[in-house]
């Protein structure tokens, strides 16, 4: 249960108006946001301070270590998009030292996030960190509840360690929901040492899926993998059929359906590093791509994470989806290329706000091109996309449906 104190670990306190008071649930969680930017404790609690923001954290670290009280923690800040999270959620904002694309923090900030984290787990009776990439870890971070980059590349990457570092501080383990398809630990750790998966923490939260366990035996089996390969495997569609190949798996089918709507966020990842680390003679090869050139791809990479890479795979396939049917559509005969249908006037904001020259592409969304290229295609043959709420298209054009952020019109 919640005790409703503040840190005693602050340097400054500085109240923003822009909160709920009280909040209505216990705090059994935290959330880290970044400042996309270095400012001083100071600056950015005055930045908050003003009511025309409607923003705030509870707490801001800034990068000389020094934190600073914003939002007291009996009340709910207004920070992640999502009133249900941040009303159980203490939220941090922590300054960047580099900005984009790897919005770094500095070693003595991250030293203090570890601090804090540990220090409001301890008052508020938190056990421990859950992380498993979702949000119902007892660890959340901005971009599950909106589509930003925050809490940024660096941030991100560093959550499994953050719950490693502060459950270890707390001295007792995280309380992990107990699994209904558990995954045996020398299952995970066979895959640790081929390769395979990099964060067993993660995996030994996943209990949702039912064969999961019997494909990493599988999986393992002598022979069936090897460390020292490396297949070049990009797409969900030709690991599965390099997967079924070498008999790994009997129903990609299954596994296609479990990768795409399952809630395990790192399924089709794990199913292409199998398959990257699987021995077969090399007959089974990737469907070739649409015919585009070097320069079209790094359009479609850019164009992707700029304007979608807070979605899910279908949601950045859905994006390519809509530039190749403009590419073949003739109500745009002026665009007949993927280069004129991107940089069309008044099409496409992010190549007019600098978020397209900035784009930083994943390999998830070079996969969502090459799956969209390859074919795949959930648009219904939409022509436009948008995400607000009074969208020209949404007034002109007919609605299609919705996915993710974003609403597709024809």
């Amino acid at each position: 249960m919640s005790n409703f104190t503040n840190s005693p670990l602050i340097s400054l306190t500085r109240l923003s108006p822009n909160r709920n008071a009280p909040r209505n649930q216990p705090i059994d969680r935290i959330t880290i946001h970044h400042f996309a930017g270095n400012s001083t404790i100071e600056g950015v609690s005055g930045w908050l301070a003003d009511a025309v923001r409607q923003a705030s954290y509870n707490y801001g670290i800034g990068s000389d270590g020094r934190i600073v009280q914003i939002v007291e923690e009996r009340n709910r800040s207004w920070a992640s998009s999502s009133p249900a999270n941040d009303h159980r959620a203490v939220v941090i904002g922590v300054a960047n030292d580099t900005l984009a694309p790897n919005w770094t923090v500095s070693d003595t900030a991250f030293e203090k996030l570890i601090d804090l984290c540990v220090d409001i787990c301890q008052r508020n009776n938190i056990p421990g960190f859950f992380y498993d990439g979702t949000s119902k870890g007892s660890l959340t971070r901005h971009n599950m509840f909106s589509n930003q980059v925050c809490p940024g590349p660096f941030l991100q990457s560093r959550f499994p360690e953050i719950c490693e570092l502060v459950n270890a501080r707390l001295g007792n383990p995280p309380n992990i929901p107990a699994s209904e398809f558990p995954l045996d630990e020398e299952n995970i750790l066979r895959m640790v040492d081929l390769g395979v998966i990099a964060s067993p923490d993660f995996w030994r939260g996943v209990s949702s899926v039912e064969w999961l366990n019997d494909l990493l035996i599988n999986a393992g089996r002598a022979g069936y993998l090897d460390q020292g390969i490396d297949n070049g495997i990009a797409d969900l569609e030709t690991a599965l059929r390099v997967l079924e190949g070498v008999g790994v798996m009997g129903s990609p089918a299954y596994w296609r359906y479990q990768a795409r709507n399952s809630d395990v966020r790192f399924l089709e990842q794990l199913i292409i590093n199998m398959a990257n680390r699987a021995r077969y003679d090399g007959s089974i090869t990737q469907k070739p791509i649409a015919n585009v050139t070097a320069d079209e791809l790094d359009i479609l990479h850019r164009i992707v994470w700029a304007e979608a890479r807070g979605e899910d795979v279908k949601g950045q396939i859905l994006v390519v989806n809509v530039i190749m049917n403009r590419v073949k559509s003739t109500q745009f005969r002026h665009a007949n290329t993927i280069r004129e249908v991107v940089f069309a006037p008044n099409q496409f904001e992010p190549t007019r706000n600098g978020a397209f020259e900035r784009a930083v592409p994943t390999q998830q969304n070079k996969e969502a091109v090459r799956l969209a290229l390859q074919g795949e295609d959930h648009s219904r043959g939409a022509l436009f996309f948008d995400s607000a709420v009074n969208s020209w298209a949404r007034q002109k054009r007919q609605h299609l449906f919705d996915h993710g952020n974003h609403s597709f019109f024809a």
